[in-house]
């Protein structure tokens, strides 16, 4: 009699486990391509983004991939479908190319103490450090900066603006500056860099400090991303 309720019982799981494979998957889905911690490249934004999947989430069509872009808030999540989302591709390679072409670029020497290089070196530099955080620090390094023809400050057309941008009084000295240099910002799975080649309108200001407008120039001439290693 026990020989009997044990084989019953061994019975009734294997048949409970045959149903669970049967039905315990929706009709048609299949299993996750991807889980919890994959870095991934994602297009929800219109553009392809690297990220990494936090969450999945099962209906009956398959799954879904909550992804955090990199260096982005976890506010900022977003819920991407297979199709939204592809491995990443070319990193080391990526980070290899970058790494050479920002060495290439060079370093300009350090300007002499007290020098307008120096003034005008250090004004850009915050401008930059000062869109970084604690969390995300932005580093800037310089790769030329030529200081132009001097012209007095541009008086107010009548729109009230200078052409020199806000700050200045008639009379006031201004120097153009060209400055071609990157910022890399430390993300936490990459660095991600910009190289720029701006124009800046520099002077002292109605409080006898130096200022530097943010003039006509190129802009941005390049973008890298290197892979944080770990």
């Amino acid at each position: 009699m026990k020989r009997s309720n044990r084989a019953s019982w061994l019975s009734a799981v294997l048949v409970l486990l045959v149903l669970t494979q049967a039905f315990g998957r929706p009709a048609g889905a299949q299993a996750a391509a991807y889980k919890v911690g994959d870095k991934i490249e994602c297009q929800v934004t219109g553009r392809w983004q690297p990220g990494t999947i936090v969450k999945l989430m099962q209906n009956s069509t398959g799954y879904f991939y909550l992804v955090n872009n990199d260096g982005e808030a976890s506010t900022w999540d977003r819920w991407a479908s297979p199709s939204q989302i592809r491995p990443r591709s070319g990193l080391i390679s990526e980070t290899a190319k970058a790494r050479n072409e920002l060495t290439a670029l060079g370093v300009l020497a350090a300007p002499k103490a007290g020098s307008l290089d120096e003034s005008f070196q250090t004004l850009i530099r915050e401008r930059y450090e000062q869109q970084g955080s604690k969390e995300f620090p932005v580093t800037v390094t310089f790769q030329r900066l030529v200081i132009g023809k001097a012209h007095p400050y541009t008086r107010p057309d009548v729109t009230g603006e200078s052409a020199d941008g806000p700050g200045g009084t008639a009379g006031t000295t201004v120097y153009p500056v060209n400055a071609q240099f990157y910022y890399r910002t430390a993300y936490r799975d990459a660095f991600l860099t910009n190289q720029q080649d701006d124009l800046f309108l520099c002077f002292k200001n109605g409080f006898g400090r130096w200022q530097c407008n943010l003039g006509s120039g190129r802009g941005t001439i390049k973008k890298f991303r290197e892979e944080r290693a770990g």
